[in-house]
């Protein structure tokens, strides 16, 4: 098979759980295992790229939101290369991902694998695990989020993150302060289906990155499920299913330093595909 051939071929994708990293410092009853990796690898510069899915299990994870960020800081095939992936690659791939308890699982993005190579010699990094609360000003629950619309919430640990979260109303129903309403551009309010229930707006400003969820809540501890959708950079738009529980509270959360734990680890001799 000639070069041109080969160019941005799909070699293969290979499920490959044996290979295990013991989180070494912090907890010791937190494993980081490869569970699959992905390699396409081609003699052009386009695609060519290298995922491996690692996964986090142990009894303290069940206690964890999700995986804030992966960091890689040494990767090597068994030839030599150098696998670590440019930094703007690497922030492609790292975003917050949650997870069933006791078990999180995140791709981290690596450069491509010599043609020559037939494993990963070496993975090293560091995982940020979140486990925000109200103690670590992680975790802020809004009662009445929706009783002035307009006005940024104002609790003093989304001041603290340099987060501003504004309720701008539901369905375009609801008025807005003159301040808000003029970053905001004028659009056609979207047609729901039938059986969609309410849309809620917020106005979002993290310029840190601290926001890393919001959620919704009744007064049962239950989770009310809503889709996420942005209007542009700083808009955000929850559409729910049904009609809003009476009370209904707002769960934002938060990586502060506090509530952000860090687990290195490091797993050798990952077969490649």
């Amino acid at each position: 098979m000639n070069a041109s051939t080969l160019a941005g071929a799909l070699v293969g994708v290979s499920l490959t759980a044996m290979f295990t990293g013991i989180a070494s410092g912090g907890t010791n009853d937190i494993r980081v295992l490869v569970t699959s990796v992905m390699d396409m690898r081609s003699t052009s510069d386009s695609m060519p790229r290298c995922q491996v899915q690692l996964k986090f299990s142990g009894d303290a994870v069940s206690d964890a939101l999700g995986i804030r960020e992966i960091r890689i800081t040494a990767a090597v095939d068994d030839t030599g290369r150098d696998l670590r992936a440019s930094p703007d690659r690497m922030r492609l791939g790292s975003r917050f991902s949650g997870g069933p308890a006791r078990q999180l699982a995140q791709m981290a993005e690596l450069a491509n694998p010599s043609r020559n190579a037939h494993a990963i010699k070496t993975l090293e990094g560091e995982a940020d695990l979140l486990f925000p609360t109200a103690e670590n000003s992680g975790l802020v629950i809004a009662k009445d989020f929706m009783a002035k619309p307009g006005e940024p919430l104002g609790d003093p640990a989304l001041k603290k993150a340099n987060v501003t979260i504004t309720y701008l109303g539901k369905d375009g129903s609801e008025s807005r302060s003159d301040d808000v309403a003029g970053e905001i551009p004028v659009q056609v309010p979207p047609r729901r289906r039938p059986s969609a229930g309410p849309s809620l707006r917020f106005s979002i400003d993290d310029p840190d990155r601290r926001l890393v969820e919001m959620t919704f809540m009744d007064n049962y501890g239950r989770q009310v499920w809503a889709g996420q959708s942005g209007i542009n950079g700083t808009i955000r738009s929850y559409t729910f299913q049904d009609d809003l529980p009476t009370n209904v509270r707002l769960f934002v959360y938060l990586a502060t330093p506090d509530a952000i734990k860090t687990i290195p680890f490091k797993i050798e001799n990952i077969a490649l595909p």
